[in-house]
């Protein structure tokens, strides 16, 4: 396909300010998973606890810290998962965007396991 063949193309631009999110390079021995998003089915955070347990299986050292508000009685079902599990997850709840990207700097993984998002 040529450039010339697409004529139905709109650019959407990206809306998150990319100044505000700095890359570190990292090395990575230990797995430190950063979840951030609110506790609701949709987002399936269920998906990053057995992500956690199957890793932790599989011999790596691994954490996970999942940041967010309740939303439709989910964080209750992940914290008893988690429990069920045997796995330690840290909760902490709502941050603001400035209190959770200070939190990230701890951790190397940033995992979304959501099937839908609502950026462009």
């Amino acid at each position: 396909m040529k450039t010339s063949d697409l004529k139905n193309i709109i650019n959407i631009p990206n809306v998150i300010e990319l100044k505000n999110y700095h890359f570190k390079k990292r090395q990575i021995d230990d797995i430190h998973l950063f979840w951030v998003r609110s506790f609701s089915e949709v987002y399936h955070p269920k998906l990053a606890v057995k992500l956690l347990k199957l890793l932790q299986e599989d011999g790596f050292k691994v954490s996970l810290c999942m940041v967010g508000p309740e939303n439709d009685g989910s964080l209750q079902k992940v914290k008893m998962l988690a429990k069920n599990l045997n796995v330690k997850v840290e909760f902490t709840g709502r941050l603001s965007k400035a209190e959770w990207h200070e939190k990230s700097k701890a951790f190397n993984v940033f995992i979304n396991t959501t099937n839908v998002d609502n950026m462009p």
